[in-house]
């Protein structure tokens, strides 16, 4: 109340929505940076502010709201320096709507304009991404070498490295993507990446028909990654997972709703 016109308010109350959105608080984060873009004192480059809108709209799966927002900062502040990122947020948008086609599009013009950034990186990743999502596992496969030849020591070329056995995967080669990811995990630091790629080779001998294979791999993983500090929403899920790949799929769903109703925002 002291401080209502302050400029030093408002940089509150957007640090207050950031930290709401990292909460998976979206709803709460969206009414605080349409307050702060709603403030005349604030009439200059709003262009982080609506970057950051659009991307709370997006993870409360307003899309077409997020879009709007996206491209309101690129009309209204077209030679802010965030708009490179604003654009790649959008073709993230898209991405997420399954119109791989149109996210493609824009991550292969980001790309040629920010070639030499990592923002660049992210897009020719993405890119890559999106032949995949389309079925055209050859240009994939291609652009996913392209993105380890350009930025070798990124973490773009680890999840490219990923990506050319996902290109084995969905091309349903399983075997031969086992053998890629099985490589991949010792080459990997990164917990969240090897999470994923533990899960990747559990689904590939679910896909493949080696169900016991699977269970084996779920649970040798399971008994690895597993510790006292580890969170309890993880094995919570991960039983889940378990139920499911045994057919248990009454067990499963009555787990996994569950889950939702626990971790809402996890």
């Amino acid at each position: 109340s002291q401080y209502r016109d302050s400029v030093h308010l408002f940089s509150a109350i957007e640090l207050t929505a950031d930290i709401l959105y990292q909460q998976g608080q979206y709803a709460h984060a969206i009414q605080s940076y349409v307050y702060v873009l709603e403030q005349p004192a604030l009439s200059g480059d709003n262009a982080e502010v609506l970057l950051k809108l659009g991307n709370a709209y997006r993870e409360d799966m307003q899309y077409k709201k997020a879009i709007d927002t996206y491209q309101t900062a690129i009309q209204e502040f077209p030679e802010s320096s965030r708009i490179p990122e604003v654009k790649l947020e959008l073709a993230q948008t898209y991405f997420r709507m399954e119109s791989y086609a149109r996210a493609r599009k824009m991550y292969e013009d980001i790309f040629r304009k920010e070639k030499r950034t990592m923002l660049g990186a992210d897009a020719l990743y993405w890119f890559s991404m999106s032949y995949l999502r389309l079925g055209e596992f050859e240009k994939a496969a291609q652009k996913f070498q392209e993105v380890i030849s350009e930025y070798p020591e990124s973490t773009q070329a680890l999840k490219a490295s990923i990506g050319i056995a996902d290109v084995e995967y969905y091309a349903e080669h399983y075997e031969v993507a086992i053998e890629q990811y099985t490589q991949l995990l010792q080459q990997l630091a990164d917990k969240t990446l090897i999470e994923e790629v533990q899960c990747k080779i559990i689904w590939a001998y679910y896909r493949m028909g080696a169900l016991e294979d699977a269970i084996l791999m779920a649970e040798s993983f399971k008994s690895e990654s597993v510790s006292p500090q580890a969170l309890p929403e993880k094995e919570f899920f991960q039983e889940g997972e378990m139920l499911f790949l045994t057919k248990d799929y009454n067990g499963a769903l009555r787990q996994f709703t569950s889950f939702l109703e626990q971790f809402p925002h996890h």
